[in-house]
């Protein structure tokens, strides 16, 4: 059997969309879709905040399509269905985390424990806060207006 793991359907730990619901398999699917890269999002905060900033997932789209999303928050249940994983802050969902290879590390909070968690995430890039010596910290230009606001 072939697996193809590195598609947007792809699993792991239960069977593909396109397999419950059209029986295909990996080896002859017709809906095989390359991953091109992998996208974090962290937004903890408030249950509004969170929602506000769903419509970065359009920007995020357009710029990279073909590119898994995932999502870190404490409000998975107002995250898109969009997003292609969506995790609760918890300690499971950090041990994940540092186990996967990001290229775009986006981190909105900048409150210590999303802050200390982003250093502790393996990413290419990385926007919005880190932490360091004790203290939330920008990590880019944008954050950087954001930061004392």
């Amino acid at each position: 059997m072939i697996y193809k793991r590195n598609c947007l359907y792809f699993r792991g730990d239960i069977p593909c969309k396109p397999h419950k619901e059209l029986g295909v398999h990996c080896q002859d699917c017709e809906h095989f879709s390359e991953i091109k890269g992998r996208i974090l999002i962290i937004k903890l905060g408030a249950i509004g905040d969170v929602i506000r900033t769903t419509p970065l997932l359009h920007k995020i789209k357009l710029e990279y399509p073909n590119h898994e999303v995932w999502w870190l928050t404490y409000y998975p249940e107002v995250v898109p269905s969009s997003v292609h994983k969506v995790l609760k802050y918890n300690l499971d969902s950090v041990l994940i985390l540092e186990q996967i290879n990001f290229d775009i590390a986006i981190n909105l909070d900048k409150d210590y424990q999303a802050a200390a968690l982003m250093n502790r995430i393996n990413s290419v890039k990385k926007y919005g806060f880190g932490f360091a010596n004790g203290r939330p910290i920008p990590l880019d230009e944008k954050a950087e207006s954001k930061y004392l606001n």
